[in-house]
C-alpha cells in the first residue's frame, strides 16, 4: 500500500525533476567557467582586461564578460561551490523569478561597478554569489512557505556570513567589495520585487484536520465525550479532643 496519493506522487516526481534540471543548469555554467579559465591558462593569455573597467567606455564590455572570468585558479575555486549550490537553490525554489534575477544581477552589478567602482579591472562571479545569497534569504523570509523557508535557513547557515564582504576592507587588497555590494543590493531589490512571482505551493493538510467533531475513535468509541468521574477524596479524620494523639 502506498503512503502517498496519486497527486502527492506526481508532486514529488515534479519536484525531483525540477531539482535535477536546476542542478544540471548550474553544473553546466560552472563547467563553462572552468573551461574558460583552462583555455586562458593553456594559451598563456591574460583576459583580465575583459573585466569591468570603471569610467572607461571600452570597459563596458566587462558588464557582459566579467562574471565569466577569474584572475586565478584559487579565485575560480572560491566561487565554484557557491555558484553551484546557490544557483541550484535559486533555479529550484524560484523557477520563474530566476529568469529575471540572474540577468538583473549579471548586468546590474556590472553597470553599478562601472559607474561607482575604483580604477582597475573588476572580474569574477562573486557579484552573482552575493546577489543569490541576498535574494534567497530575503525572498524566503517574505514568502514563508516550507520550501522557501528551508532554502533560507540552509543559505543563511552556509553563506550568511559571506555578506560581510560588502564592507570595504574586509576582503583583502585585491577583493572588489564594490562588486559584492552591488550584487547584494540588486539581490535585495529583486527579492522585494519578485518574491511573489512564483506561486506559493498549497499547504498540505493532515488527515486529522479534516475530521469533524462527530469523529469516533475505533478503539474507545465516544467514551472521550463522557464527563470523567469525580476524583476520590477520602474524608478527613475526626479529631477527638478528649483523646489527643500520642507522639512516639
Amino acid at each position: 500500500m502506498s503512503l502517498h496519493s496519486a497527486a502527492e506522487r506526481a508532486a514529488i516526481t515534479a519536484s525531483q525533476r525540477r531539482i535535477q534540471i536546476a542542478f544540471t543548469v548550474s553544473f553546466i555554467f560552472v563547467a563553462a567557467l572552468w573551461w574558460i579559465r583552462l583555455v586562458e591558462w593553456l594559451g598563456d593569455w591574460n583576459w583580465s582586461r575583459l573585466g569591468v573597467h570603471p569610467h572607461v567606455i571600452g570597459g563596458l564590455i566587462g558588464v557582459v564578460t566579467a562574471p565569466l572570468l577569474h584572475v586565478s585558479w584559487e579565485h575560480l575555486l572560491a566561487n565554484t561551490l557557491p555558484v553551484l549550490i546557490l544557483g541550484t537553490a535559486l533555479l529550484y525554489g524560484y523557477p520563474k523569478a530566476s529568469w529575471l534575477v540572474v540577468p538583473l544581477l549579471w548586468l546590474g552589478s556590472g553597470v553599478g561597478v562601472w559607474f561607482t567602482g575604483p580604477p582597475g579591472f573588476h572580474l569574477g562571479a562573486s557579484g552573482l554569489v552575493m546577489g543569490f545569497i541576498t535574494f534567497l534569504i530575503v525572498a524566503g523570509a517574505l514568502r514563508r512557505d516550507r520550501t522557501s523557508a528551508a532554502i533560507t535557513c540552509a543559505v543563511a547557515f552556509l553563506y550568511g556570513t559571506s555578506l560581510v564582504a560588502i564592507v570595504p576592507g574586509t576582503g583583502g587588497e585585491h577583493i572588489s567589495y564594490i562588486t559584492h555590494a552591488w550584487g547584494a543590493g540588486i539581490g535585495l531589490i529583486c527579492a522585494l520585487a519578485l518574491f511573489r512571482l512564483d506561486p506559493i505551493p498549497p499547504r498540505k493538510h493532515l488527515r486529522f484536520e479534516d475530521e469533524s467533531e462527530d469523529y469516533e475513535d475505533p478503539v474507545i468509541g465516544d467514551l472521550w465525550r463522557e464527563t470523567p468521574p469525580e476524583p476520590y477524596r477520602p474524608n478527613p479524620p475526626v479529631r477527638d479532643n478528649n483523646h489527643p494523639p500520642r507522639l512516639h
